[in-house]
């Protein structure tokens, strides 16, 4: 593994040309007039601040905003989404079929990438405290959700 220092001689920061180095920072994230932080490591330049990450570290960006903006519109959190479908026993596919929303929607809705709608989130709520009512939906039946579970 190399050493910071030896990192610092091998990357130049293509913006200004300035030396990088791996560490730890505080980024934020901002929307609709609020602000989230949270600490990534990655590579930093020294001289204008530009950052480059990758993979996990990335990834914390985009969760923090997920969840930033989920707060701020009242609409559940990715991991409240994922919490109650496994509740109810849904795979995303059978979930997005029997609530509505289109099974691309419901796995965007999981990731992070795009906040489910505040009425989806309210039938949601609704289903976490009482998953028995899944069964009055006039898109939900046992037999229904048995063929799509084997599809």
């Amino acid at each position: 593994m190399k050493t910071n220092a030896a990192r610092r001689e091998l990357h130049r920061c293509t913006e200004c040309g300035g030396q990088m180095v791996w560490e730890e920072r505080t980024s934020f994230v901002a929307y609709s007039r609020h602000r989230r932080e949270y600490q990534n490591t990655g590579w930093w330049c020294t001289k204008c601040g530009e950052g480059i990450l990758e993979g996990a570290e990335l990834e914390k960006g985009f969760a923090a905003a997920a969840e930033l903006r989920a707060e701020v519109d009242g609409v559940l959190k990715p991991a409240e989404v994922i919490a109650i479908r496994k509740k109810l026993g849904l795979t995303p596919a059978v979930a997005a079929r029997a609530l509505g929303g289109g099974v691309k929607a419901f796995y965007k809705y999981e990731s992070g990438t795009t906040p489910p709608s505040v009425p989806m989130s309210n039938l949601l709520r609704l289903l976490d405290h009482d998953p028995a009512r899944l069964a009055e939906l006039p898109t939900f039946s046992a037999k229904r959700i048995r063929s799509q579970r084997k599809a």
